[in-house]
C-alpha cells in the first residue's frame, strides 16, 4: 500500500504508512529507504540520514542506499562523503544513471568540472538523453569555456524539453559569451516566458542589460529576482555593483551584506563590498572582506588583486606588490589571459619604488595590453593620471583619455540619463556680459580639504570679482574637519556638501541652479565624478588644475593653461579649446599661507642654512645640496643616469630626496651604486607637514626636476623658499609645468633645451658658487615683484579669462568666427607687488600633522548674494551650507578601485 501512494504521489498518506511498515519491519532495507527518500522529501534530514544508514547496515552492497546517503551529505556540506558514497553506489552498480548524474552535479558545485563532465556523459550514455543531465553537461562545458559545444548541448536539451527555463536561462549565457548578445537576450526572454519569475533568467537578463548601457531596465530586473527570491544572494550583489556605479555606494554595500547574510560563503559579494569600502577610505574593513573571500576561495585571483589595491593606496607597498604578482600567477597558472587591471596596478606600483627591472620590456607589455582593451572599446586599465609619468608618446597619453572620457557616456546614458541640451539663442542671451546678471561660477572637486589643491586655491575661490561672479563650491567628499575645507565653506558665497548626491542629482542640482561656467577641479584624479560633467549641466565646462592633461573628452569645452605650458603647435594634444593665462597657470597660495615658513621671506644666512641642514643630515655649506622632493614615482632612469652625472662632476655635493615612499629609498641607493656614485651622496628625509616642507627647502642649493612629469605643487613650495629649479620641458603639459612656473618667476635660465643642456647647467652651478648664489638671490627677490607668486592678480586675469571664455562660446554657438584659441593680454595690477599675510598668531592648542595655522586675508567686500535655496538642494538629497555653519568633521579619503563582476548564474539541476 505504502509503495503504490507513493508511485500515485499521495506523499503524506505514503509516508505515514512507510512509517508504520518500518516499525514492523525495521530490517527491510528498502522500506528504511523509501522512508528516508520521504523523509528527505519533507525536509527531515537527521531522520532521513538515520533511515540511509539502517540501510547500509543492512545491505552493505545496496547502491540505491548508497547513492540516498551521498545526498544527504551533500545537503549538509560534507562534499569529499558524498563524492564518496556516490563513487561506492556507482561501484555497486555501473549501471545507476542517478548515481552518475548526482556525482556530476556535487562534482562539478566543488569545480572539479572535467569529472563532472566525465559523470554526465557516462550517465547519457548509459540512460540515453535526458534533458535535465544533458542541461548540466552543458552548464559544465560552459564553465570549461566549450562554448560551442555547450550551445550544441544546450540545443539538445531543448529538443527535448523546448520550455525548460533552465536550459534557455544557460543557453544564454553561452550566447552571452560568444558575443551573440541578442541571442542571449532572446534566450533569456524565451526562459522567461515559460516562467515569467524564474530568478536566474532575470538576473542574468540584468547582467546582461547593465553590460548593454540599460542599467535603469537592468535594476527593475535585480529587484524582480530579488522579489521572486528574497534570499537570492547573486541577484542582491549584482544589484549592488549596480547601484556602485551610480555612486550610491551606501546603497551598495547594503546589497552586498544582504548577499553575505543569505549566503555566507558568496565570495563575490565579499570582494565587491571590499571595493566599495576601499571607494570610501574605510581600508581596514575592505581589507577584512578581501580577506575572507580569500579565505572562502583560496584560488580567487580577482580578490588577490583587490586586496593588493587597498595595500597600495594604505602605503603598504611590499605586500601590494608580493599580492599582485600572486594574482596575476594564479591567472597564469589557471590559463587565463593577463588581468589587465591587475598588471597596470602593479606597474604604477613598482613605478612608485623606483623599480626598474626589466622596464623597458614591462611597458612595452603594459601598452600591448591596454591597446587590446581600447581596440575592444574598454577602459583602458592604465589610469590616466598614471600614465602621464610613463614612457608614452602625448598621443598616446591622449588616446588613453579619449577612451577613459567615453566610460562616463555611457554610465549616465545606461542610467537613462541624457545630456542636458541648451537653445542657442537662449543660451547666447544668457552668457551675454552686459545682460545684469552675473556669471554663476560653479567648482566640482573631491579635495576641498587638506589637499594640494585647496592648499593651492582656497583664497582663489574667496577672491573672484563679486560684482561679476556669483561662486558656487561643489564638494563630493565630506568634511575633513581642515582648516582649508573651514576656509572655504565659510568664505564662498555658496558651499554644497554633495558627497552623498548620486552623478544625476548632483547634475540636476548644477542645472537646475544655472550655473553658467562649471570647472572640473580634479579631472582624473581620486575622487573625480566625471559622470557629473559628461551630463552638460552648465553650458561651459572647463578642465583645469587637478589633472595635467586633456581630458579627451566632448564634454568639457576648455583647458585653462598658458603658452608656455601648452603652446599652440601642441594644441593638437587636446580636445578641449585652449584657454591661456598670460603668465603661468599653475596657481598657488603661498603669499597668503606660507610667509611664516620662509622667515618673512627673508634671505637665509649660513648660519640658518647649515642649522636646517644639520637637522636633516646634510652636510653645511660649501658642499653644495641638490634636491629632488617629487614623490619618487616620477623619476625616469634617462634623468637618472643625469643626476648621477652631476654627481661626478661636482664631487662636493649631495643628492637630497625623500622616502615618498620609504620603501623606493633601497632601489634608488642601489641605482646610485650601480652607476658609480657611493651611497653616502644621497641623502634621504621623511615626507613633513607643509610648512616644515617649504621651510626646510631653503637648505637646498639647487632644485633637480624630472622630466617625464615635472613637479607641480612641489616646483612652487621650492621656489617659494627661495631654492632654484632647474627643468627641462618636453611634448606634454605635464612635462612643461616647471618651464611655466619658472618663466612666471622670470629665470629663464632655469629651463634647459634639452637633457645634456640640464646636465650642463646643474654642473655649472654646482662648480660656481658664486654663480649660484647670484641665481638664488634672484630667484629670492623676485619672489615680491613677477607674477608667480601674486594670488591676487592671478585671479583678476582668470576673472577676465572666465569672461573669455563665456564670450568665446557665445560667439561660436552663434556661428561667429573666434580665433584658435582664448587668449586675454597681460595687463598691470595693482603695483604688482605680492603682498605677504600678517603673521601667523601662535596657536591655542596643538595643530594636527601637516596643517598649519594662519591669519586669512580679508576678502573684498561682498556683493549681495542670491541664496541658494536651501529646499532644491534638500530635494537632491545634498546639503547647502551657508556661510559660518561648520558640520560635523568626517573623514574621507576617495580612491580608485578594480571591481570583481559576479558570474552568470549557471546551477546544477539535480536529477531524482
Amino acid at each position: 500500500m505504502a509503495s503504490v501512494l507513493l508511485q500515485q504521489g499521495h506523499n503524506e498518506e505514503a509516508l505515514v504508512h512507510f512509517e508504520h511498515a518500518v516499525r514492523l519491519r525495521p530490517d527491510n532495507a528498502c522500506w528504511q529507504v523509501d522512508l528516508g527518500h520521504l523523509y528527505r522529501l519533507f525536509g527531515h534530514i537527521d531522520r532521513a540520514e538515520a533511515c540511509f544508514l539502517a540501510a547500509i547496515r543492512l545491505s552493505p552492497t545496496f547502491p540505491i542506499a548508497w547513492s540516498n546517503m551521498a545526498c544527504i551529505l551533500k545537503d549538509k556540506g560534507n562534499v569529499p562523503e558524498a563524492i564518496r558514497h556516490y563513487r561506492r553506489a556507482i561501484e555497486l552498480d555501473p549501471a545507476c544513471v542517478a548515481a552518475h548524474s548526482n556525482l556530476g552535479n556535487v562534482l562539478k558545485d566543488s569545480g572539479q568540472l572535467k569529472d563532472a563532465a566525465a559523470e554526465y556523459e557516462a550517465a547519457l550514455k548509459l540512460g540515453g538523453d535526458n534533458a535535465v543531465i544533458l542541461a548540466n553537461l552543458a552548464a559544465t562545458q560552459l564553465e570549461l569555456g566549450m562554448l560551442e559545444p555547450s550551445l550544441a548541448t544546450f540545443d539538445r536539451a531543448l529538443a527535448l524539453q523546448p520550455d525548460f527555463p533552465d536550459a534557455l536561462s544557460n543557453r544564454g549565457n553561452a550566447y552571452k559569451l560568444l558575443g551573440r548578445t541578442e541571442d542571449a537576450v532572446r534566450s533569456y526572454e524565451a526562459a522567461l516566458r515559460s516562467d515569467p519569475d524564474h530568478p536566474d533568467a532575470l538576473n542574468n537578463l540584468a547582467n546582461t542589460y547593465r553590460d548593454m548601457g540599460r542599467a535603469r531596465e537592468a535594476e527593475d530586473m535585480y529587484r524582480h529576482a530579488i522579489r521572486v527570491r528574497p534570499h537570492f544572494a547573486g541577484a542582491h550583489s549584482n544589484l549592488g555593483n549596480l547601484l556602485k556605479e551610480q555612486h550610491k555606494m551606501h546603497e551598495a554595500l547594503a546589497e552586498y551584506q544582504l548577499a553575505i547574510s543569505y549566503d555566507p560563503t558568496f565570495t563575490n559579494a565579499y570582494s565587491n563590498m571590499g571595493n566599495t569600502l576601499k571607494d570610501l577610505g574605510r581600508f581596514p574593513e575592505a581589507v577584512a572582506a578581501y580577506l575572507k573571500a580569500i579565505e572562502l576561495q583560496p584560488s580567487f585571483a580577482d580578490a588577490y588583486a583587490n586586496l593588493a589595491s587597498v595595500y597600495k593606496d594604505s602605503g603598504r607597498v611590499e605586500e601590494a606588490i608580493a599580492t599582485y604578482r600572486q594574482a596575476l600567477s594564479m591567472k597564469e597558472a589557471a590559463g587565463l589571459p593577463t588581468d589587465p587591471i591587475a598588471w597596470c596596478n602593479l606597474v604604477h606600483t613598482l613605478q612608485t619604488v623606483c623599480d626598474w627591472r626589466d622596464r623597458d620590456a614591462i611597458f612595452q607589455r603594459t601598452w600591448e595590453l591596454i591597446h587590446e582593451q581600447m581596440a575592444r572599446h574598454e577602459v583602458p586599465a592604465v589610469q590616466p593620471h598614471h600614465a602621464l609619468a610613463y614612457p608614452f608618446s602625448a598621443a598616446k597619453q591622449l588616446e588613453i583619455a579619449q577612451h577613459y572620457a567615453q566610460a562616463p557616456l555611457r554610465n549616465v546614458l545606461s542610467l537613462g540619463l541624457h545630456p542636458y541640451e541648451y537653445d542657442p539663442v537662449a543660451l547666447a542671451k544668457r552668457l551675454s556680459l552686459a545682460r545684469g546678471r552675473r556669471l554663476r561660477l560653479g567648482y566640482v572637486s573631491s579635495d576641498f580639504g587638506n589637499h594640494p589643491l585647496a592648499h593651492l586655491m582656497q583664497h582663489v575661490f574667496l577672491w573672484h570679482d563679486r560684482s561679476e561672479f556669483e561662486v558656487f563650491c561643489m564638494a563630493t567628499s565630506p568634511s575633513d574637519g581642515s582648516q582649508w575645507r573651514m576656509a572655504v565653506q565659510t568664505g564662498v558665497e555658496h558651499f554644497v556638501d554633495a558627497s552623498a548626491l548620486s552623478h544625476g542629482d548632483l547634475a540636476a542640482l548644477i542645472h537646475d541652479q544655472e550655473i553658467d561656467i562649471l570647472v572640473n577641479l580634479n579631472g582624473y584624479t581620486k575622487g573625480s565624478r566625471n559622470d557629473v560633467f559628461a551630463l552638460q549641466p552648465a553650458p561651459v565646462q572647463i578642465m583645469y588644475m587637478g589633472f595635467p592633461g586633456s581630458s579627451g573628452a566632448t564634454y568639457h569645452q576648455y583647458f585653462v593653461t598658458d603658452r608656455i605650458a601648452s603652446p599652440p603647435e601642441l594644441a593638437h594634444l587636446f580636445t578641449e579649446r585652449l584657454a591661456y593665462m598670460p603668465h603661468c597657470y599653475f596657481v598657488n597660495d603661498h603669499a597668503q599661507s606660507y610667509a611664516d615658513a620662509v622667515g618673512r621671506l627673508a634671505e637665509p644666512d649660513d648660519a640658518t642654512v647649515n642649522a636646517i641642514r644639520a637637522r636633516y643630515g646634510l652636510p653645511p655649506r660649501p658642499t653644495v645640496v641638490y634636491c629632488m622632493f617629487n614623490q619618487l614615482y616620477k623619476i625616469a632612469p634617462d634623468v637618472f643616469d643625469v643626476w648621477m652625472a652631476i654627481l661626478k662632476a661636482v664631487p662636493d655635493s649631495v643628492l637630497w630626496l625623500l622616502t615618498f615612499p620609504e620603501s623606493g629609498k633601497a632601489n634608488i641607493v642601489n641605482e646610485a651604486v650601480r652607476r658609480g656614485v657611493d651611497a653616502s651622496r644621497l641623502v634621504f628625509s621623511p615626507v613633513a607637514n607643509k610648512h616644515e616642507h617649504i621651510s626646510r627647502g631653503r637648505a637646498a642649493d639647487l632644485f633637480l626636476d624630472t622630466t617625464q612629469c615635472n613637479a607641480h605643487t612641489t616646483a612652487t613650495d621650492i621656489l617659494w623658499a627661495g631654492t632654484p629649479l632647474i627643468t627641462c620641458p618636453g611634448e606634454t603639459l605635464a612635462s612643461r609645468v616647471a618651464s611655466s612656473i619658472v618663466a612666471a618667476l622670470d629665470c629663464p635660465e632655469l629651463i634647459a633645451a634639452s637633457l645634456d643642456d640640464y646636465q650642463e647647467r646643474a654642473i655649472a652651478f654646482g662648480q660656481d658658487v658664486a654663480a649660484l648664489r647670484r641665481l638664488q638671490a634672484k630667484v629670492q627677490g623676485n619672489r615680491t615683484t613677477t607674477p608667480l607668486f601674486n594670488t591676487r592678480k592671478w585671479v583678476h586675469d582668470f576673472d577676465r579669462l572666465l569672461r573669455g571664455m563665456a564670450a568665446d562660446h557665445r560667439a561660436r554657438i552663434l556661428g561667429e568666427s573666434v580665433p584658435d584659441v582664448v587668449e586675454i593680454e597681460a595687463e598691470r595690477f595693482g603695483d604688482e607687488t605680492v603682498t605677504l599675510a600678517p603673521p601667523a598668531a601662535p596657536p591655542t592648542a596643538p595643530m594636527p600633522v601637516g596643517v598649519q595655522s594662519y591669519v586669512m586675508p580679508a576678502a573684498p567686500p561682498l556683493a549681495p548674494a542670491t541664496a541658494v535655496p536651501v529646499a532644491a538642494a534638500a530635494a537632491a538629497g545634498g546639503a547647502l551650507q551657508p556661510a559660518g555653519v561648520v558640520p560635523t568633521p568626517t573623514a574621507l579619503a576617495p580612491m580608485y578601485g578594480i571591481g570583481s563582476v559576479d558570474p552568470f548564474a549557471a546551477p546544477s539541476f539535480a536529477a531524482r
